[in-house]
Order: C-alpha cells, then structure tokens, then sequence
C-alpha cells in the first residue's frame, strides 16, 4: 500500500455553497469511532451525524486528522464498516460535490465534553488518529466550540495525561520518560488501578482488589515519599532533618 503525505491544511478539498461545506476533491474516505453512538451523539440514516472527530484519506494520496468538538452531520455517498485494533469504525466515502457538513453553523453542544473525556481519559479509549500533543491540545478550544470546559487549568489537565501516557514497550513507564516516539505512545485509562496508581497502598484501596492486590505484590516499592502510605504502615518516618 502507497504511504500517504500527512498533512495539516485541507481548506483546498473544499468550498462553502449555501452554508454547505462541500468536497471538491476525487474521493474522500472518513472513519469516526462506532462507539459514540453509546452516548447518542452517531446517527446513521441517509447521513451521518457525528462528532467531528475522524481520520480523513483525501484523493487515497494524503492523510489529515479532523478533531473538532462539535456534532456534523454529513452526506457521504457511501457508508460501510470497519474493524481498527478491535474497534468498530464507520466508513465514509465522499466524491466531488459530496456534502461533507450539511450546515456549517454548527450549534454548540455541552455534553460532548463529557462524551470524549469519558471515552478518551477515563476509558483511555481514544481514536487510532491521536497522538500525545494531539490529546493534550484537544480541550484547548472546548469553551469556545461546545459552551463547557473541563474547569480545570490546562497544566492540570497535563499533570493527569502525563500520568496516564505511557510506553506501549514498558507500560509502568511514564512516556515522558521516553525518547517520546510516537510508535511507543500508549494511553492507559485513568480508571486501570493496576497502572495508575504508583503505591502498594493506593493499589490496594483501588476499585478492583483482586486485580491490584497481584499488583502490589508483584511490584516492589521502593519509593520514601509514600507519606500516607507509610503512616498506613506503621512505618516509622525519620523528620528529625524537617523544619517546623
């Protein structure tokens, strides 16, 4: 298969009639996760609505990532099926003068925040398209395209995604402490207490015992800085150097 051109700008693929986003390309082939019709935001009938968040194939030459947090509905000429690493996708194939948006005045939706945190951070279900700057900037323009944010300052958000990134080689390791290559990218859901959690203790007192109780015995913990840990423990803690 001829390795696509990655690119970043697609305004040239298409032009707005009518307040109708059109394609003027040869052919363009989306896929957009099945699963968000779990939380009633994919609509499949003669069009596709969606939330705008999809992998694009444009004139099978290049290849762009749309992640827009917003509902579209879209008139494709084909609709299909596909399974990616054990996840169901839907299949969209546009021609020229295909309708990629059907109304390019987009209302803003509140609940797609919660949508893709849930499925993206808490499931640690993300999209195949999406790598660790892509996640990182994704709720960046929440406030302006759906209404919400995530209330939280974006350096707190950074301090949970870098917890939970981690290296597809050696998922216990952070993938900050990596080269950082994209092929070694892994995101671990916040909820998986067997990885995301970094003490005997916090395992232990975890929502899956069974599961984080082999973790914390198979895992050594040679880390001091576990102060609730060690009270927990009965462990004596040195403060003798401490200043009060």
């Amino acid at each position: 298969m001829e390795t696509l051109e990655e690119i970043t700008n697609i305004d040239r693929f298409f032009k707005i009639i009518d307040n109708k986003m059109i394609f003027i390309g040869e052919e363009l082939i989306t896929k957009i996760p099945k699963r968000f019709e779990t939380y009633g935001h994919m609509d499949i009938s003669d069009t596709v609505t969606t939330i705008g968040i999809m992998d694009m194939i444009i004139n099978n030459k290049y290849n762009a990532h749309l992640h827009m947090l917003a509902s579209i509905d879209m008139s494709p000429t084909v609709i299909d099926n596909e399974v990616i690493n054990n996840v169901d996708y839907v299949v969209s194939t546009f021609f020229n003068g295909d309708v990629f948006i059907n109304n390019t005045s987009v209302v803003k939706n509140q609940s797609l925040i919660y949508v893709l945190f849930k499925e993206f951070i808490d499931l640690g279900k993300t999209i195949y398209t999406m790598g660790y700057k892509d996640m990182l900037q994704l709720f960046d323009s929440s406030k302006e395209m759906t209404g919400a944010s995530l209330s939280v300052d974006h350096a707190i958000f950074e301090v949970i995604y870098a917890h939970i990134a981690r290296s597809k080689k050696d998922p216990n390791k952070f993938y900050r402490h990596t080269d950082m290559i994209e092929d070694d990218y892994l995101q671990i859901p916040l909820k998986q207490v067997m990885l995301s959690t970094d003490s005997t203790t916090a395992k232990l007192l975890g929502s899956y015992l069974d599961n984080t109780l082999i973790s914390a015995v198979n895992s050594e913990d040679d880390n001091d800085e576990h102060i609730f840990e060690n009270l927990l423990k009965g462990s004596y803690v040195d403060d003798s150097n401490t200043n009060v």
